[in-house]
């Protein structure tokens, strides 16, 4: 409720919630590079390995690959993006948003 008696639209975040928010965004980018790379390095070597045996041919292996590989590196330009940007507050949401669209989209290429 405002001071004028009136019921306001949107509750205002414990401060608590915000800190955990932005911790987790925070060590979310603090590990994402390492990990996107390792999987866009395996991305390779799984295409190179199922290409050799003969169970994907060149062009399909080399779309997948580009896709896992892109999706690694729209992981790291976001990363580059936050480190960049002040401080996130309440905007922590939104940075976990775009970094859960990323992750989806690469889980999709592996699935």
């Amino acid at each position: 409720m405002t001071t004028d008696g009136q019921v306001s639209a949107e509750p205002r975040p414990s401060p608590y919630v915000t800190r955990v928010g932005v911790a987790q965004v925070d060590a979310l980018f603090d590990a994402v590079t390492l990990g996107v790379c390792a999987a866009a390095i395996t991305a390779i070597t799984v295409t190179a390995i199922l290409f050799h045996l003969a169970f994907i041919d060149l062009q399909s292996g080399v779309m997948w690959s580009s896709y896992i590989v892109g999706c690694a590196v729209c992981h790291i330009l976001l990363c580059f993006t936050y480190r960049r940007a002040p401080p996130v507050g309440e905007h922590w949401r939104s940075w976990a948003v775009w970094f859960s669209v990323i992750s989806l989209a690469e889980g999709i290429g592996w699935g």
